[in-house]
C-alpha cells in the first residue's frame, strides 16, 4: 500500500486491497468485470463476482437489495466485451477522480 500512495500521492484504500486479489482472477476464481465481491454465494446465474462492476460503478451510494439484482441483472443479459471495457474504463475515471466508491 506504500507503493501505491507514492506513485499515486493519496491513499487508494479498497482499490489496493483489490489488487491483491489479481491472482484470483488469473486462476479464475474471480473476474474482473462481474457482481460485487460481497454479493451471496448461489448467484452464479449472474456470472462470478467481480473486481468491479455495473453495481460498484453506479453513482448511487446506497443501493436497495433490488437496484443491486436489478443491475446485476442488466449485466448478466447484456455482457459483452464493450460492456466490460467502459465498465473498466469508468472504474479508472472514477478511481483517479477520488470517488469514494470501487
Amino acid at each position: 500500500m506504500v507503493y501505491f500512495k507514492k506513485i499515486f500521492g493519496r491513499e487508494i484504500g479498497n482499490f489496493g486491497n483489490k489488487i491483491l486479489l489479481l491472482p484470483k482472477v488469473l486462476t479464475g476464481k474471480l473476474s474482473l468485470v462481474g457482481r460485487p465481491l460481497d454479493s451471496p454465494d448461489g448467484q452464479d446465474y449472474l456470472g462470478k463476482k467481480g473486481l468491479t462492476g455495473i453495481v460498484q460503478i453506479s453513482e448511487a451510494e446506497d443501493l436497495s437489495k433490488e437496484e443491486i439484482e436489478r443491475l446485476n441483472t442488466f449485466y448478466a443479459r447484456n455482457q459483452s466485451l464493450a460492456l466490460d471495457i467502459e465498465i473498466l474504463i469508468r472504474t479508472l475515471i472514477r478511481l483517479f477522480s477520488n470517488k469514494k466508491k470501487i
